[in-house]
């Protein structure tokens, strides 16, 4: 089965190549995302096949079907079908979906990874096709994986996706960014002119006015769907016309047409096939018993009728999708026992084979509820071992509801898959079934297990008073030291804590942890010293939570869960924080923060970036605050995650009021209030009504302290004596701007007094930051004066800043172009391409300057076609980019420029800047000037390159060498310095050895030297080498020399 998804069909010869289209694609084939969105029956499928064999490039093909909706499914296949490419790529991917558990929200981290894997192993520009995309376009798991691949695909790899509706990514960055193509049905309707030249093709001709007519009445996918059956085409026309006006979709007509004109045994071969998702000839064995299938099936493609074969040893082909539909549609009409019988025979051979989704699926439709729950009973284990939560709930929920009853572990599993997935709709729906089913199989510990999960699904909906009282149901049901009753009284501690009893959370969490421990749990255990923590960090005691979390941490550790361990770490930052802490608490968090993005944990990477924005708070970065704020926002409002996002709103409404924005403070404030009391949060609703009397008193709102006032009723009824501090001394400073003084003065000594008893003094210092007048005021009249000197002076402290991340550098290439051409990174070593043609473009574009892709594929690949031309060059681009970097090559307008910022030297352009240099240089100057070219070149322009294009740019560049050749023995000569007039026209004349105006310097340089010998020795030598090569004598100005000579 994953074989055929990972093979593009066979491209058929009959069919129509529709340039237009493919043409669009291919210019288009630079875009991060190509969309082909259409209808069943456009050819979206066979466009797609066209491009790929035109294009050229690499490619890995992906046909989705519903149960890659399942990310651990999708991205194994997507895995796979890079390693047809590569082996070697996806290995820390895959480790990633066996290891780790809580997939579905781990998307994102997934993608990163195996972007990162794509980065470092794809060499070459490679498509990467997903066909059917909308089987899995609701699966809200695969499109965050899929998005956040997106934002991080390589240079070397594009997306191209196909399917029936727009996908729901986030592209808007993509179109902004010009990395975005698509065609939609208007695009992919067939033209008259496609109808007419694919009839011609078959030896079929009709009037123009005919095919127009045809194109208009066939919906435009006529010609695509079913042209391809010759026998179907006298009098097509009319009936197609005529058919406009009956019932039903126009392709049911035509494929009836088709249909019944072949023979019996071809018509019960196609209905009994089309059943299976993807028939084998094992299969056809087993429906339709023995004979020679393959024959058949070889028959049946012969004649047209839509069958591709697909590759591999099983025989395995597949129709289209609507021929399919049809021959389906009219097996159940026509047999309808015939249809339950054949979806029965499949699933037993398919669960047989062990492919037990599919086999489910085919007992589905045949009705088979029995059979199909005791499917999914034996399966439920393996899928949730896998972290398949997606597809078992979906699998669960789509069961006979009294089958399915029968088996109340499967319940409970599904129940646990929809809960982790998030959908607590079916979650619920489950959780009562499994009531349900405890009931009337009088079991009351399964019956206690429904009333569990459903109390936690009411914690998790901030429904915590239901939750509480569900609970206490499981508990009434469940044995004293069994593990229902330890999860009912953790879940009962954790909605407690929601509710702000911390003491009974604090009770009911001890009972859970005891429990854990007898019955070796360490994994809940581990969560229950987590809320433990959080209990005792919300009650106030703030060195006992830091144990906990300690503890917790540790456990974590012993069972190698990062995604907890990131957890802790934010715990324990949180507490270091409290207790005045603030550069431990911030490392720690910055720990946690990057332990949460490696795991691919965004719930958690949400919690730490709150913590983070309170210690910035702490330090006086109100402006980092707000960053962070900002961004755990964007983050968890995307995941739901309500408690999350109210604590982040809370705390960006205070960076606001901190940075003079407080207008927005305020409504932020007032959003966090709401969302508290949606949450049914006595305690969050009191904390978050503090922070908004607090900005309303900082933008000078009297009604600021009677909201104060409430806060700190609603918080001491709560027990929540940290938070308390907080509020006390907000209110004391708001009193004290409204010169309440002596009330100001009771509320802060009752603060400095609880803070004193929690044992630490960090809220002071924030409030110090906050509103420094109250502090100095009490200062002055001798109140806790160390005390508030200290908070003053942490306050006065320097905001300490990260230090800014380093700005990505280009590298810095060293270029030679004269010789065999080679490219340095500095500090690095000699560039390897790789691909000669790659090195080529990049020498290229440096000879010429920006060129139009046209002009460059003619250049480079003068022989190839247009189309494998471009596609050549784009390979080629994306090598040099990877070899040098992203901005190495630039494209705007279908204009391609290299990036020059990157060269510090090229001999070239060195060689020619000392040439102009010397042209306008006095002769001493010259000379230096004309040393310093001819020292440059090195040999001839990419000696060894033989390309036209390099062919003209060595003769141009070797002539002007010779030209300063020249020039500089001229010039040793009339300056006196025959010896290096002489070295220099030699290695002139190596190159071009019959210039006689050369040899005459030679000559002169000998005599200028006094040796009249070698003078004569080299004018014999040019006498000899004339008569041979050009065949005559020495010319007048070298004869003039003889006579001198021999004076």
């Amino acid at each position: 089965m994953l074989a055929a998804k990972l093979h593009p069909p066979l491209r058929r010869p009959d069919t129509l190549l529709r340039s237009r289209l493919v043409d669009a694609l291919r210019e288009h084939v630079e875009c991060k995302l190509q969309l082909v969105i259409a209808p069943p029956g456009f050819g979206k499928t066979t466009l797609l096949v066209d491009f790929i064999h035109e294009v050229a490039l690499p490619t890995c093909w992906v046909t989705l079907d519903q149960g890659d909706g399942d990310l651990p499914v999708f991205v194994a296949a997507l895995v796979e079908a890079f390693r047809r490419r590569a082996p070697e790529i996806g290995a820390r991917t895959l480790a990633a979906l066996q290891a780790g558990a809580d997939l579905e929200r781990r998307a994102g981290a997934l993608a990163r990874t195996l972007a990162a894997e794509l980065d470092e192993q794809v060499d070459r520009l490679t498509l990467l096709v997903l066909d059917d995309f909308h089987e899995v376009n609701d699966s809200a798991a695969v499109t965050a994986f899929l998005d956040e691949l997106l934002r991080l695909l390589p240079d070397g790899v594009r997306l191209i996706i196909a399917g029936r509706a727009l996908p729901n990514l986030t592209v808007s960055r993509l179109i902004v960014e010009g990395q975005l193509f698509g065609l939609g049905e208007a695009d992919l309707r067939f033209t008259t002119d496609e109808l007419l030249t694919l009839l011609r093709r078959h030896g079929r001709q009709i009037p123009a006015d005919q095919a127009a007519a045809l194109v208009d009445g066939a919906e435009g996918w006529i010609a695509g769907f079913l042209l391809s059956v010759p026998h179907m085409w006298q009098g097509l026309v009319s009936r197609v016309i005529a058919a406009r006006g009956e019932e039903g979709p126009l392709y049911e007509y035509l494929a009836a047409e088709a249909f019944d004109r072949q023979p019996p045994h071809i018509q019960r071969f196609l209905l009994t096939t089309a059943v299976p998702d993807v028939p084998d000839l094992d299969l056809c064995a087993a429906l339709l018993g023995p004979g020679d299938w393959a024959t058949v099936r070889d028959a049946v493609e012969a004649a047209g009728l839509f069958l591709t074969r697909l590759p591999g040893p099983t025989g395995a082909f597949r129709y289209h999708q609507l021929f399919r539909g049809f021959l389906q549609a009219r097996l159940r009409r026509t047999a309808p026992d015939e249809f339950t019988r054949l979806h029965r025979q499949v699933g037993d051979a398919l669960a047989r084979r062990g492919d037990w989704q599919t086999a489910l699926a085919h007992y589905q439709r045949a009705g088979a509820v029995a059979e199909a729950a005791a499917l999914a009973a034996r399966i439920a284990p393996e899928l949730e071992r896998g972290g398949r939560w997606r597809t078992l709930a979906s699998l669960v929920a789509e069961l006979d509801r009294d089958a399915a009853g029968a088996y109340p572990d499967l319940l409970v599993r599904a129940c646990r898959a929809a809960i982790m997935i998030g959908n607590l709709c079916d979650g619920e729906r489950f959780a009562l079934a499994v009531q349900e089913a405890g009931r009337r199989r009088g079991e009351p510990v399964t019956e206690g297990w429904g009333y569990a999960y459903l109390g936690n699904i009411r914690r998790l909906q901030g429904r915590t008073r239901e939750a509480v009282a569900l609970l206490d149901r499981a508990l009434a049901l469940a044995p004293e030291e069994g593990m229902l009753a330890a999860q009912a009284h953790r879940q009962r501690g954790a909605a407690l804590i929601v509710q702000g009893d911390f003491a009974g959370a604090v009770a009911e969490l001890r009972r859970a942890l005891t429990s854990f421990d007898r019955l070796g749990d360490d994994y809940e255990a581990a969560l229950t010293e987590w809320a433990l923590g959080v209990a005792c960090s919300r009650a106030g005691e703030l060195r006992e939570a830091a144990a906990w979390y300690r503890s917790s941490l540790e456990r974590w550790q012993r069972l190698g869960d990062a995604g907890m361990e990131a957890e802790m770490l934010n715990c324990l930052g949180v507490a270091s924080a409290d207790l005045g802490r603030l550069d431990e608490a911030r490392a720690a968090l910055e720990q946690g923060l990057a332990r949460a993005r490696e795991g691919g944990y965004p719930r958690t990477e949400g919690q730490i970036l709150h913590s983070l924005g309170e210690v910035l708070l702490a330090q006086g970065d109100a402006q980092g605050a707000r960053r962070v704020f900002e961004r755990g926002l964007a983050l968890t409002q995307e995941l739901g995650e309500l408690w999350a996002v109210t604590q982040l709103a809370e705390g960006l409404a205070l960076a606001l009021a901190l940075t003079g924005e407080c207008a927005k403070a305020e409504e932020s404030a007032h959003r966090a209030v709401a969302l508290a009391r949606r949450q049914e949060s006595a305690y969050l609703e009191a904390r978050c009504t503090a922070t908004l009397g607090a900005v309303q008193a900082r933008a000078g709102r009297r009604q600021g302290v009677a909201t104060l006032r409430q806060a700190v009723a609603a918080l001491e009824q709560a027990g929540a004596r940290r938070d308390l501090v907080r509020a006390r001394l907000w209110l004391a400073q708001a009193l004290c701007g409204q010169g309440a003084w002596d009330e100001a003065l009771t509320h802060l000594r009752t603060a400095l007094a609880l803070a004193e008893e929690l044992g630490t003094d960090a809220a002071l210092a924030v409030h110090a930051r906050w509103d420094a007048a109250l502090f100095r005021q009490a200062v002055g009249e001798g109140i806790a004066v160390e005390r508030l000197r200290a908070a003053l002076a942490r306050a006065a402290e320097p905001v300490p800043l990260a230090a800014p991340a380093p700005a990505p550098e280009l590298p810095a290439l060293v270029v030679r172009a004269f010789g065999p051409g080679s490219v340095t990174v500095e500090g690095a070593g000699e560039l390897e391409w790789g691909w000669e043609k790659s090195r080529q473009l990049f020498f290229y574009l440096l000879a010429h300057g920006p060129r139009r892709q046209e002009q460059i594929a003619a250049a480079l690949w003068p022989e190839a076609s247009p189309l494998r031309a471009r596609s050549a060059l784009y390979d080629a681009v994306f090598r040099v980019r990877r070899c040098l970097h992203p901005q190495a090559v630039n494209r705007r307008d279908g204009i391609y420029r290299l990036n020059h910022e990157l060269i510090t030297f090229y001999d070239v352009r060195a060689f020619e800047r000392a040439l102009l240099a010397a042209e306008q240089a006095r002769p001493a100057d010259a000379i230096a000037h004309l040393e310093e070219a001819v020292t440059l070149y090195q040999g001839p322009y990419l000696d060894g390159t033989d390309a036209e294009w390099c062919l003209d740019e060595r003769r141009r560049w070797e002539r002007r060498y010779l030209e300063a050749l020249e020039r500089l023995a001229t010039l040793y000569a009339t300056t006196g310095q025959p010896r290096e007039c002489l070295a220099t026209a030699a290695r002139l004349l190596a190159l071009d050895p019959l210039r006689e105006d050369i040899h005459a310097l030679v000559i002169r340089a000998h005599l200028r030297l006094g040796d009249r010998a070698a003078a004569l020795r080299h004018f014999e030598q040019v006498a000899a080498l004339l008569r041979v090569e050009l065949g005559v004598e020495p010319g007048a100005e070298l004869r003039a020399l003889l006579r001198r000579i021999r004076a």
